[in-house]
């Protein structure tokens, strides 16, 4: 029972290919930056996908512990 993973890999990948967002105009930009990086093909350099993926990502910042805010107060 679950997953069946090729291979008999450890853990499956996930990735986001879509914002989370509702914003029609970062929606735009992601299919417009995966166009670009599928017209160029699968050879060339992977700097021109980055673009895409991290507009897909979450721009909120992860929150930080007090561990590593007090240096920084002081």
């Amino acid at each position: 029972m679950g997953i069946d993973l090729v291979a008999g890999g450890k853990s499956k990948k996930t990735k986001r290919t879509a914002p989370k967002s509702d914003d029609i105009y970062l929606k735009f930009l992601v299919k417009l930056y995966m166009l670009v990086v599928n017209e160029k093909g699968a050879l060339e350099s992977t700097a021109e996908q980055h673009p895409a993926e991290h507009r897909a990502h979450s721009t909120i910042a992860p929150p930080l512990d007090e561990k590593r805010l007090t240096p920084k107060a002081t």
